[in-house]
């Protein structure tokens, strides 16, 4: 069973992985850096350090943290089974 809380922060580490490869990728590229990096920092966490009223993946979370409900996505997630 997976909820949207843990969907978006499954989708949450994903895209700081993402951010993290292109700033390896872009490095010494202002404009990669302002036009794509910063701007998936803003979607990615409410602290990113930019001035920005943009909806983020933590006040989404926020958003469905009391929403219980199985809305699928079950393939994201690892599952361990014990012999």
């Amino acid at each position: 069973m997976a909820t949207k809380c843990q969907l978006v922060e499954k989708a949450q580490e994903k895209l700081a992985e993402v951010i993290e490869l292109l700033e390896i990728a872009c490095e010494g590229d202002a404009n990669a850096e302002a036009y794509m990096i910063d701007q998936l920092k803003i979607k990615c966490s409410k602290d990113h350090g930019f001035v920005s009223g943009e909806l983020n993946l933590d006040e989404l979370f926020e958003k469905y943290e009391d929403d219980n409900e199985d809305v699928g996505g079950d393939e994201y997630f690892e599952i361990d089974y014990e012999i």
